[in-house]
């Protein structure tokens, strides 16, 4: 019988991770789920907000793009926005008529993208960019007058008449003004911000409180998290139909990618069994479900993610726990499967070897901007040629396995060769008996 053994060590840049484990951890949101929780996978928690200290956000970021047109409303917060093609007018604002408002059409932030909110979802057609109109040198100017519902748990709804007014973005400067006030016009606020990618710098939005008549700055710098966990709205199946829903879930931050391997016990899950996607619902809120016959919250236990950081590395993760609206605990077991690849080919990314240590198979996992032939090597350590095969790369994500069964114990070298490029890595092989 041969002897079972396991060589550890790491190689640095080469985006190879040896003989990592799995860490537990747990995210509390707390009762009545108060609190959104931003986590980053390399440094855990790394800061937590009131969740309805806010009632609508609007975009830091300049440019005619997505980013800088998007405005959200915090819907968990009880705000409902009502559009009905109100022109924006003087006249139209201080003589505002909300005959038959609640058959008004309500608009919704996405749950797929953190940059279509409620106001911005119309299709853009230039010089028409959903809630504004694009005048000249990088101002948008509002289009329609709205009114913004604020529903309070035991109160009557609040309900205020929102003009946003102009939003401009002039060499790296983005400024900001906007009106609201009661329906009746009371309580008006005329608001005026100049440089907002300044006053918060790295982030995302400048959140406002209509209820408090205050901005708040409440996330931590986009660089800094990877996925959040907190409440959304959803578009739900509800007795046949769909309706959006509040929602528990994990939001993963722009730029983080997320495979989701459905049907597969975490235990088998590789990289390859499902494509990343960047919609930031990647992993979503149906981990679990509520077993009304037990009373209890059953998780998915053939679920589990893989996951492209900030950073590039790539984690596995799935979850293990969840306490509900008693204290919002999220529990979850991650893995680090590889720090980011340093590539010797502009046309490959991503390149790693998962599992490693292996057991009787490998695979090996890239990215490709475009489809080529090329090979896999197996080498020992003096250099000897183990074994070779033919390959064909696909555009985007290719797992390619690499039997092992014949393989003796031992430290390889693993390169993947093709006409675009070379890649290597070293393969830790853990060999059954």
């Amino acid at each position: 019988m041969r002897k079972r053994f396991t060589v550890v060590f790491s190689l640095l840049g080469l985006g190879f991770v040896s003989a990592q484990n799995y860490v537990s951890d747990r995210v509390y949101m707390g009762s009545g789920y108060a609190h959104e929780v931003f986590y980053s996978l390399s440094q855990d928690s790394v800061g937590a907000s009131l969740i309805k200290n806010w009632d609508l956000a609007f975009s830091v970021y300049g440019g005619n793009s997505n980013e800088f047109l998007s405005i959200l409303a915090n819907h968990i917060n009880g705000v409902t926005i009502y559009h009905n093609n109100i022109q924006a007018n003087q006249n139209n604002f201080d003589n505002l008529d909300t005959t038959g408002l609640h058959t008004w059409q309500k608009l919704y932030n996405t749950d797929t993208s953190w940059w279509y909110g409620a106001f911005n979802l119309e299709p853009y057609a230039h010089p028409q960019y959903s809630w504004a109109t694009y005048t000249t040198n990088g101002t948008m100017t509002g289009r329609y007058i709205y009114v913004v519902e604020l529903a309070t748990s035991g109160q009557p709804p609040q309900y205020k008449k929102l003009w946003i007014k102009k939003k401009s973005s002039i060499s790296g400067s983005v400024s900001l003004e906007f009106v609201y006030a009661d329906l009746d016009g009371n309580n008006m606020h005329y608001l005026v911000y100049d440089n907002l990618q300044d006053q918060y710098p790295s982030k995302r939005y400048m959140f406002y409180s209509l209820r408090n008549n205050q901005p708040l700055d409440r996330e931590p710098v986009r660089t800094a998290w990877d996925i959040t966990f907190t409440r959304y709205l959803a578009p739900v199946s509800v007795g046949g139909s769909t309706t959006m829903y509040p929602v528990t879930g994990v939001l993963a931050n722009q730029g983080v990618q997320v495979a989701r391997v459905s049907g597969v016990l975490p235990a088998d899950a590789q990289p390859g069994m499902a494509p990343y996607s960047s919609a930031m619902n990647g992993i979503g809120y149906d981990w679990k479900y509520f077993n009304n016959s037990t009373f209890q919250w059953i998780i998915v236990d053939t679920l589990s993610y893989f996951l492209k950081d900030l950073n590039g590395s790539v984690w596995h993760l799935y979850f293990t726990d969840f306490g509900g609206q008693s204290n919002g605990m999220c529990a979850f077991e991650k893995k680090l499967v590889s720090t980011a690849a340093l590539n010797s080919s502009k046309d490959l990314q991503n390149f790693l070897v998962y599992p490693n240590p292996a057991g009787s198979i490998t695979y090996i996992v890239v990215t490709s901007q475009k489809e080529s032939v090329g090979s896999v090597g197996l080498q020992d350590l003096w250099g000897r040629l183990i074994c070779t095969k033919t390959i064909a790369l696909k555009e985007g994500f290719s797992a390619i396995p690499v039997p092992l069964e014949d393989i003796p114990n031992g430290v390889y070298t693993l390169t993947l060769s093709t006409t675009e490029g070379v890649m290597s890595t070293r393969l830790v092989v853990n060999h059954g008996p």
